[in-house]
């Protein structure tokens, strides 16, 4: 994996706009990353993943849905 792929409380806190306490929050619910010195990195697709879930009423208001809940294209359900 890339560092690309990685974040950390401070970048998320900074892209989201929430305080460092509530990065932390749904940084733990991923279940843990890899510390490097004083910094912990965490998979960008795990916290998708809780970002999702946490949201989901939301999401679902909004109309979106998350990838993994997208219906599978098939001629029944495909606009034509």
């Amino acid at each position: 994996m890339a560092l690309s792929d990685y974040i950390t409380a401070a970048i998320l806190s900074k892209e989201l706009g929430v305080a460092s306490a509530t990065a932390t929050s749904i940084l733990k619910e991923t279940g843990g990353g890899e510390k490097v010195g004083n910094t912990t990195f965490y998979n960008r697709e795990a916290v998708r993943n809780v970002l999702v879930e946490r949201n989901s009423t939301l999401l679902t208001f909004l109309g979106y849905q998350a990838p993994m809940q997208a219906p599978v294209a098939s001629k029944e359900n495909a606009d034509v």
